[in-house]
Parts: C-alpha cells; structure tokens; sequence
C-alpha cells in the first residue's frame, strides 16, 4: 500500500482512528455490532442522498436505508461489481461538498483490467492508522522508525530513501543476482525494523540471495495485495530470517484481513465490513467456501457497498489463541500471479509487469500471456476513449521499461470473451505458458 504526505496530513484524525484501533481488536462481539450497524446505516443513508448511483438503486429495489440495520434488509442490497464500478465511476461519485479534495487513484490487479476509484481524506486517514496498526502488530515497529519497501519503483538507481516517511524503497522489477546484492547491502545499512512488498517480488528477492549463498535480516515482514503460497512463506523467512505476517488488502480501501501472532487471519471489522457469500449472494455458513464481499466504512465520496472481491475464503468459528475477537477467516484463495521470464533469463513478478497501467482508463483489460523467450502477446481490450496509435504507444514504452527493449510485443485487440481465464472463469493479468523444460531451467515456482 502507497502513501502520499499530501493525503494523509489530517493528524488529528488518523490520532483519533489510532487510539480507537488499539482497542477495538479486543471488542467483545456485541460491542463491535453495536459499533457498526449504525456507521453502516449511516453510510447507506449519506449514499442515498448523496451518490446517483445509490438513489436509483435502493428506490428500484424498494429498499428503506433507513432500515439497513436490519440483516434481512441489508442483505437485499445488490452487489457491486467491478465491471459496474468501471462503467458508472462518475454515478458512484458523492456530490462535490463530499468529493471535494479527493484524488483519483486507480489500480491493476491480477485480474488485468485496470480501475479508477476516488477516495477521499476521511479514508486516507482511517487507512493510515489501519497500517499503523497492521505493521505495529508484531511488536518490531513503532511510527517513526525505518521501514522498507519491495515496490513498482520507477527510478534511475532503483532504490531511493525517503526521509519523510523513514522508508527504504526498492524496485520490485527485473530483479537479478547484482540487484540482490545491492538490496541486501540497503537493507544492512538502513535496518529498517520491516520489510513489505507482494510476495511474489520477495520470494524472488529472497530466491537470488539463496543461490548466491547470502541472507539478510529484517525483524519482521508484511505481505499483501496477492495471495501468499506457503513456498513463497517458506523462503522469506529462511533467507530474511524473519517472521512473515500476511494482509490482505485493496486499493480501493475497503477491506483488510490480518494476519496475527498466533497464524490467525482477522477481518479487520472496525475498517470495514467483510461477507463471505455463495453465488447467490447468500451468506455462507463456517466452514464453507465463499466470496469475499466488503463495504467500506470511511469514503464518503465513493462509497463501496458490498463490494465483490473475487477471492475466496471461509469463516471459522474456532476462538483464536490470539485475544481478538475480529471474526477468523481461513486461508483466502485468489489473486495469483504468474511470473514472465526476460531475454536474460530474470524472472520478473507479474505485478509489476502491470503496475505501470494503473489509473490507465484507456484500457478496459490488458493481459501479458508468455510463450517463449524472445517475445509475449498483449492482449487488449479497448475502452470507447482508447487512441490508435498513440495510446497503443504508451502501452509499448511501458511494457519496455517493465520487460526490457529487447522484448517482442506482438498486440492484439480482443473482445472480453477472447482473453484467456483459469480454471474458476477469472480473468488473470499475466500467464507464462512456456515450455517445461524452460519453466525448468529458470526455476520458475508454480502458482
């Protein structure tokens, strides 16, 4: 997750989130309801009289926001997809007195279609004393003292420091032995007291140190944005020697799961409120698999309500040997990245191979598919405002910065119904179909 100075400098609210998030984790359950039922009446009336998009849905559906305290009314609420969040941006949006001051921010995900969402001060500041939390859980890390991070980077050296923030950051592309190095000797002179990144650039990192031989130390790591394969734990807390704590998290600032002390992921529940359901739109029973739906409880200028995610997990009733009392889930599925493979043989994380096309509303979807060496397909799906050819492009200067200019690019226009999809029906930003004997050679971990 990104900060920006210039977003977050409401102390007085992030001091406020902050004290209460120290407590809240330890809430008893009927205390955390009684906390939220009334923000999220709260929240569907300011839709309702606020945000066009809300309006006409709840009046279609002959829904009574003064009444969505009730479960059985809430859950009448449709769904919000990513594809009507793509469609009806300007309709999700608050009127000015509420969007005033928001920046537009936008993200690529796994699932190769980028998306633009506004948020505003009120959730940037909730957000910061999330993560102030989340990194001060382990008990490494104190606001104020160094941290790290593995990052789509765009800089001539690679890495920088930022002293603002006290933050170490290092390019997460094109990763070799020589840029390990380098990390490595970074990490031993900052010290930071935590290092975050997707797991994918971190396992990688992590890998090249291992086959030069060398380790490093960091006292804690956060993994997030993608899901966490139990190699890829493995190997960060062998070459790091270190303990590795898993959060899930959007961009769009509407859910958060935790990782705890005792192995225990925790739905952040003062942040925002988390729904596991079946393809009905029905919630499932412990045990049972579902889709992870949120609403978040801050942005009042975009809100999302039941938010669909696309990842899967499921509710366990087992009592955490932790203390918190935030609902358990068990491990999430989704969100899996690929990794593609330069001409010089560096693997590079599909994250950030995409990372370049956030907020890129030109393009409906983008997919990166490898099948040998010298070259990848890029798949195209164009929204109505897309320019050929200088859009077209933007989209080969950044794929040569994030893949090398020695790559071919052969790009191909497609419809949605022509990009390639896993085995569940979703659609993934990157797929390396190289042949075994090359997925072999390179090392390339399965996902």
């Amino acid at each position: 997750m990104q900060f920006r100075v210039r977003d977050y400098f409401s102390p007085l609210q992030v001091v406020a989130h902050h004290w209460r998030m120290r407590e809240a984790p330890l809430w008893s359950p009927e205390r955390l309801d009684a906390w939220s039922r009334p923000r999220r009446k709260g929240l569907i009336a300011h839709a309702y009289t606020h945000v066009p998009y809300y309006r006409r849905l709840l009046d279609k559906h002959g829904i009574d926001p003064t009444r969505v305290d009730r479960d059985e009314v809430w859950r009448r609420i449709p769904l919000l997809t990513k594809d009507i969040l793509r469609e009806h941006a300007r309709d999700l949006t608050a009127t000015s007195r509420f969007s005033r001051g928001a920046v537009w921010a936008g993200t690529s995900g796994s699932t190769s279609s980028p998306l633009r969402f506004l948020l505003d001060r009120r959730v940037n500041a909730a957000a910061f004393a999330l993560f102030w939390r989340a990194w001060s859980s382990g008990g490494h890390w104190r606001l104020g003292q160094r941290q790290a991070a593995l990052k789509g980077l765009n800089h001539p050296d690679g890495w920088r420091y930022h002293r603002v923030i006290q933050t170490l950051e290092m390019s997460s592309g094109r990763l070799d032995p020589v840029t390990a190095r380098l990390y490595r000797d970074l990490l031993e002179r900052y010290r930071p007291r935590f290092l975050r990144g997707y797991p994918s650039s971190m396992y990688l990192f992590c890998r090249l140190l291992r086959d030069e031989g060398l380790e490093a130390h960091v006292p804690m790591v956060i993994s997030g944005s993608e899901m966490l394969h139990d190699f890829q734990r493995a190997m960060i807390e062998s070459v790091l020697r270190t303990r590795v704590y898993n959060h899930y998290t959007h961009w769009e600032r509407a859910a958060s799961i935790l990782e705890c002390g005792a192995g225990r992921m925790h739905a952040q529940e003062d942040y925002a409120h988390h729904e596991i359901l079946d393809r009905d739109g029905e919630p499932v029973p412990p045990g049972v698999p579902g889709e992870i739906t949120t609403t978040g409880l801050y942005n009042l200028a975009m809100p999302l309500v039941r938010y669909r995610t696309g990842d899967i997990a499921r509710w366990t009733t087992e009592r955490c040997p932790c203390g918190q009392t935030f609902p358990a889930v068990e491990r999430i599925e989704g969100r899996q990245n690929d990794y593609l493979v330069s001409q010089s043989g560096a693997l590079i994380p599909s994250t950030y191979a995409v990372t370049g096309f956030k907020g890129f509303p030109e393009l409906l979807y983008i997919q990166i598919i490898q099948r040998d060496l010298e070259g990848v397909e890029v798949r195209i799906v164009k929204a109505p405002s897309y320019r050929d050819p200088e859009d077209t492009h933007r989209v080969r200067e950044e794929l040569h910065i994030r893949l090398g200019r020695e790559m071919r690019l052969d790009i191909r226009f497609c419809t949605t119904d022509e990009l390639e999809r896993n085995p569940v029906g979703k659609i993934r930003s990157c797929y390396n179909r190289l042949p075994p004997e090359l997925i072999e050679r390179y090392g390339i971990p399965a996902v």
